[in-house]
């Protein structure tokens, strides 16, 4: 049977485990993998880029799809490009830096395009030219390094791509050039008092330092943050506070965060304070944010300086803007010279406490928050506040059915829903069909490097 005369009612994959074939990738799937057809059937690759014609070997058949791993190239993709990264495919962080960026781009604009043809039934979601960043390296704000131990010494790391084995990261080149000191730093030091350390296993709940998390804003001030099991600092902790202080310029603080907790969550509810500040402030649009050791904040402000301006472009002077998964209002308190009245509804407590620091040390006196969930309050609330206009930042499930029944009921005249999942924003444009007008979408990149990227939508109410 010839390749091109396989028929699509054959089920039976014409692949097996263990095979191996010549493939070409033609394109790159949500996820990072390449994409090739053998007799019509798919196979993902990972790392796989478009344009390149390799052999590779079957490690997964499924009914409509396969898996295969790459063993060598034979002709390389245009867009290829030498990672800087000597950990590139071994560390799980980065799926495309062996990518150049205007090819990163460009399939970006392609995931989200396939998502609203396939998924959303919106015939013209006019979706622009996706924003790309300047420097799509070195430009995370924030990282929670995982210890582990290497040989009996403990380590600094990331996660093992598709497993929780712990990667001895020295650098990492889409890391705050800061974060990497810093990293450096208390990496010398664990090393040195190996003996004294305990690393944190998930399993049995023994061990003390469970991550170290540091984080930096515009002007390169940092927080250090260890998380640990016990309500002590113990002796290498102190150690690293006082080396940070010497060698770090712009340290504002290191914490010892306790998270007792077993599983997988990395912050527990209880801090001390081991040097300095709990806290930095993130200047951003005019408006002075506490960033804390838990405090959610996009990890790119160069990029969210893009998404605010999205945002800002189409409030009109005087709205009422209701904004549901608001975290600590960084999309909808720059509008507070702008909007009548903002309210903002988080289900977490510690954002509602950071979200009214900010307002009361900014003083501002037009915005409000809500503590609850957003499925549960958002009918309640819509009718209450009568909103011009909804900002809709979910997780990656999207928005909930409820809330955007809720919405539709109320006839809230328009929505911005920045998404970071494509297709649960073109399922939720979907449900918006009909009743509201995709009038324009605009892909942006806030995580260079990665397959990941937001989708802006701006929804305006069809009239009756």
């Amino acid at each position: 049977m010839m390749k091109e005369d396989r028929k699509k009612n054959d089920l039976t994959p014409p692949v097996k485990l263990g095979q191996k074939v010549e493939l070409e990738i033609t394109d790159l799937a949500y996820g990072g993998n390449g994409v090739a057809k053998y007799e019509n059937f798919t196979v993902f690759v990972p790392l796989g880029l478009p344009g390149q014609k390799i052999t590779a070997s079957i490690t997964e058949v499924k009914k409509n799809y396969a898996m295969a791993n790459m063993n060598k190239i034979l002709a390389e993709s245009p867009h290829f490009i030498k990672p800087v990264c000597p950990l590139f495919s071994v560390c799980g962080g980065c799926q495309w830096l062996h990518m150049d960026y205007a090819g990163q781009i460009k399939y970006k604009k392609k995931f989200i395009d396939y998502a609203l043809k396939t998924h959303s039934g919106v015939d013209n979601p006019n979706l622009l030219e996706a924003i790309g960043y300047t420097e799509p390296l070195y430009y995370r704000e924030r990282a929670q390094y995982k210890p582990g131990m290497d040989k009996g010494v403990p380590v600094l790391g990331f996660y093992r791509a598709n497993s929780h084995d712990v990667v001895k990261v020295s650098e990492c080149f889409i890391l705050n050039k800061k974060i990497n000191e810093a990293a450096a730093i208390i990496s010398s030091v664990l090393e040195k008092e190996k003996k004294k350390v305990t690393v944190y296993d998930e399993n049995t709940g023994s061990g003390y330092l469970r991550h170290v998390a540091i984080r930096v804003n515009s002007k390169n001030e940092a927080l250090v943050t260890f998380v640990v099991t016990e309500n002590i600092a113990r002796d290498y902790i102190t150690e690293a506070a006082e080396e940070l202080n010497k060698n770090i310029s712009g340290l504002k603080g290191v914490v010892l965060n306790i998270n007792k907790n077993k599983g997988n969550r990395v912050f527990g509810d209880a801090e001390k304070t081991v040097w300095g500040e709990n806290f930095i402030y993130e200047e951003f649009n005019n408006i002075k944010f506490v960033l804390e050791s838990d405090t959610f904040f996009q990890i790119n402000t160069g990029m969210l300086k893009h998404m605010a301006a999205f945002v800002e472009k189409h409030v009109s002077k005087g709205a009422k803007v209701l904004d549901l998964y608001g975290g600590t209002g960084a999309l909808s308190l720059p509008l507070f010279n702008k909007a009548s009245e903002i309210t903002v509804v988080e289900i977490n407590p510690r954002s509602i406490e950071q979200f009214n620091k900010v307002v009361q040390d900014n003083g501002i006196t037009n915005a409000s928050a809500v503590a609850g969930d957003a499925e549960k309050e958002a009918s309640a609330i819509i009718k209450e506040k009568k909103p011009n206009v909804i900002i809709l930042d979910p997780p990656r499930k999207g928005v909930h059915a409820d809330v955007l029944k809720s919405i539709i009921e109320n006839n809230t005249p328009e929505i911005i829903y920045i998404s970071c999942n494509p297709m649960t924003f073109a399922r939720d444009a979907k449900e918006l069909k009909g009743h509201y007008e995709l009038v324009e979408t605009v892909p942006v990149d806030l995580f260079p490097q990665t397959y990941h990227v937001e989708t802006m939508g701006y929804f305006k109410r069809i009239k009756p």
